[in-house]
C-alpha cells in the first residue's frame, strides 16, 4: 500500500498536478531511505517513457554527467543510455524534485539539497508579439493590440497586420515618402516585410527606422538593438543598415544577422548567405558566408571566421542558445526577454552550455541554468539576483 500511493503521489509531481499536501507527503516518504528501491525504480521508468521535445536540450556531456550522477548503473550493470533532449527534463521532474526553495535528488549513493529558485510568488511568462509602429504623422499603433487587416495608408503605401501576427508594407514608387519605426519592448519582437519585399525580423529592446517606399539610388534603414535581415535583391539599389554604433552594413542581397545592443561589449554583424560590407569609421571588412564583424567600444574591428551561425540566430527561432555562454551574457538575454532586472550577489563567474525554448516561464528557465552550473537565483518580483553556488 505504501509503495502504490507512492506510486501516485510520484506521478503527481512529475506532472505538476501535486498539491501542496501532496508535495509534503511526497517530500517526506523521499526522505525515508527504505523507499530508495522504489524511487529509483519510478524515477527509470519516467525516463524512458517520457516523449521528448525540443523545448529543453541540454549538451550529451551535461545530460550523461546529470543521470550518472543520480543512478550510475543499472541493476544489470549496463550504462542508462544518454537522452539529450531535456524535455526529457523528465529527469527534472522525476530526478529532481522541486518543493519550496530546494531541490533534492535521489539515489541509493546519495541524498544532496541545492538551492534552487523559489516558487512563492507568481511565475513571470515569456515574451512575445510585440511592438509599436510609428507612421510617418507621428501617431503610434500598438501592434500586439492592433486587429488584423490594413493598419494605415501613407500617400500609395499600405501598412497591414496580417493572420499570422506579422506586419507587411505594400508601396508603389514616385510618391511622397514617409519615415516609420518599428520599436520592440522588453519581452518583445517582431517581425516586418519592407516596401522592397525584404523581411526583418526585429529582436527584444530594438528599433528600426525605414521609409514607407525606396525611391532612391540606395535603400537605407536605420536600427538599433537586434535585428536579422533577408534582403531582396536588387543590384541597382544596394542595402544599407546604419547601426547604432556608427557603424554601416551594406549589402545587395543577402542573410545577415546584426545585434548592436548598447550593453553589450561589441557590436556584431554576421553573415549567412551572400557578402556584406561592414564599415566602421576609417576600417571597412567584406564578409564571407560564417564570418562575423565584431567592432568593440572603441571602434576597433575584428573578423572571426566559422562562427556557430544557428547559435547566433537561435533567438530568431524561440530559442536560447548558450555554448560556453558567459552567465553575464547569458542574463541579459533573459532580462530583455522575460523584462526584468538582473542583479549579482558577489563575484559571480560561470560557463554554461545548453538550448532552451524562449515560449517557457522564467521559472523552467532559471531551474535549467540552475542544473547547467554553479549559480543559484532568488526571484523577488520582478528582479532576479544570482549569485554563485
Amino acid at each position: 500500500m505504501k509503495s502504490e500511493r507512492l506510486h501516485y503521489l510520484f506521478n503527481q509531481y512529475f506532472d505538476r498536478k501535486a498539491t501542496a499536501e501532496e508535495a509534503e507527503e511526497l517530500m517526506e516518504m523521499l526522505d525515508y531511505s527504505g523507499n530508495d528501491a522504489d524511487v529509483e525504480t519510478f524515477m527509470q521508468r519516467a525516463w524512458q517513457s517520457y516523449d521528448p521535445s525540443n523545448e529543453v536540450v541540454f549538451t550529451k556531456m551535461q545530460s550523461e554527467q546529470m543521470w550518472s550522477s543520480i543512478a550510475p548503473q543499472q541493476s544489470s550493470g549496463k550504462k542508462v543510455p544518454v537522452i539529450t533532449l531535456m524535455k526529457r527534463i523528465a529527469v527534472a521532474a522525476s530526478v529532481i524534485l522541486v518543493a519550496g526553495t530546494g531541490i533534492w535528488y535521489f539515489s541509493k549513493q546519495n541524498k544532496k539539497e541545492i538551492p534552487v529558485v523559489a516558487k512563492a510568488q507568481p511565475d513571470i511568462a515569456p515574451g512575445g508579439n510585440k511592438a509599436i509602429l510609428t507612421l510617418g504623422d507621428g501617431s503610434s499603433i500598438v501592434l500586439d493590440h492592433a486587429a488584423n487587416g490594413q493598419l494605415a495608408m501613407q500617400g500609395n503605401t499600405s501598412v497591414a497586420k496580417l493572420n499570422n501576427g506579422e506586419l507587411a508594407y505594400n508601396a508603389q514608387k514616385g510618391q511622397t515618402v514617409f519615415h516609420n519605426a518599428l520599436a520592440t519592448p522588453r519581452g518583445g519582437h517582431y517581425k516586418i516585410t519592407l516596401p522592397d519585399g525584404s523581411i526583418v525580423w526585429l529582436n527584444s529592446a530594438s528599433s528600426l527606422r525605414f521609409p514607407t517606399s525606396f525611391n532612391g539610388e540606395k535603400r537605407e534603414v536605420e536600427m538599433s538593438g537586434e535585428a536579422y535581415f533577408e534582403i531582396a535583391k536588387n543590384v541597382k539599389q544596394p542595402f544599407i543598415v546604419k547601426v547604432n554604433d556608427g557603424s554601416k552594413v551594406e549589402v545587395l542581397g543577402t542573410h545577415f544577422n546584426v545585434m548592436a545592443y548598447g550593453d553589450e561589449d561589441e557590436a556584431k554583424t554576421t553573415l549567412l548567405q551572400g557578402a556584406v560590407k561592414v564599415d566602421k569609421g576609417n576600417t571597412s571588412n567584406l564578409l564571407k558566408p560564417g564570418q562575423q564583424a565584431a567592432i568593440e567600444k572603441d571602434g576597433k574591428m575584428k573578423v572571426l571566421s566559422n562562427v556557430n551561425i544557428s547559435e547566433v540566430t537561435a533567438w530568431k527561432e524561440d530559442q536560447f542558445s548558450f555554448n560556453s555562454a558567459d552567465i553575464h551574457s547569458i542574463m541579459k538575454q533573459i532580462s530583455r526577454w522575460y523584462d526584468v532586472d538582473v542583479e549579482y550577489k558577489g563575484n559571480v563567474s560561470a560557463s554554461l552550455n545548453g538550448n532552451i525554448k524562449m515560449s517557457v516561464p522564467l521559472s523552467q528557465v532559471l531551474e535549467i541554468l540552475t542544473l547547467a552550473g554553479n549559480v543559484k537565483f532568488n526571484v523577488q518580483g520582478k528582479k532576479i539576483v544570482v549569485s554563485q553556488e
